[in-house]
């Protein structure tokens, strides 16, 4: 993991100082960006400062606010620092600041001023995306149920009924009179023949459709203050 570590300097050889002391430290060059304004700038600085800091992914103001400071003759100098380093080096980048490109954090006057600083820590709200979900299936499956038809059917059936007759044999049944005979009659029926066809009824189709809603994300971010206090009552410096 890196941690993002940005100053601004009063001149570029200041900024180069603490350029090296970072690398000997153990941040690589292609890890840190310096920027400053050129001559004649036509207003880029800013857009490019902004955009550094933006892909980092620092508030808009406070980007802008470091690229007018660089427009107006500020060097900056950001850095993607791995975790174990990040805070000597954010103590070393510190030191150059205050001191205005001197090592030991003092000034080129014979006079020396000793110098502690308590940092105010505040957390800013970050909120990105990440991609969730999972797949919608489709899946064909067979069952079978019991289904019933009624068909009518025709049948035929030969009835034999025998009448009693009393008369004459006519001439026209002499010939056949003691032969024997037969008499036939079709009888036919209708059976029930049962066939199954396939036939498409409904068409089930998967249609992907994207949209987009906002979301209020709330949690707590901390801040630390920085308290003064004094055990000599009668000090004449106050506090600031």
């Amino acid at each position: 993991m890196t941690a993002t570590l940005v100053s601004l300097y009063e001149d570029s050889e200041t900024a180069d100082k603490a350029v090296e002391k970072l690398v000997d430290l153990g941040c690589r060059e292609e890890d840190i960006t310096v920027l400053e304004a050129e001559e004649e700038d036509d207003g880029d600085i800013e857009d490019e400062v902004s955009q550094v800091l933006r892909d980092r992914e620092f508030a808009e103001e406070k980007a802008r606010s470091y690229a007018r400071q660089v427009k107006n003759g500020k060097v900056i100098v950001v850095v993607d620092a791995p975790d174990d380093i990040a805070d000597e080096g954010l103590r070393i980048m510190e030191r150059y600041e205050a001191g205005g490109g001197s090592e030991q954090g003092g000034s080129e006057h014979e006079e020396s001023e000793e110098t502690r600083t308590a940092p105010v820590v505040q957390e800013e709200l970050k909120v990105g995306k990440r991609t969730t979900g999972g797949n919608v299936r489709a899946r064909t499956v067979v069952t079978e149920r019991p289904e019933e038809r009624t068909v009518r059917l025709r049948q035929e059936e030969v009835d034999v009924e025998r009448q009693p007759v009393d008369r004459k044999i006519r001439e026209d049944e002499k010939g056949e009179a003691f032969k024997e005979t037969t008499v036939e009659m079709p009888e036919t029926r209708e059976e029930a023949v049962v066939g199954k066809e396939a036939r498409v009824v409904e068409e089930v189709k998967l249609r992907k459709q994207a949209e987009e809603r906002e979301e209020t994300v709330r949690d707590t971010v901390r801040r630390s203050d920085v308290k003064v206090e004094r055990d000599d009552p009668k000090s004449p410096r106050r506090e600031q």
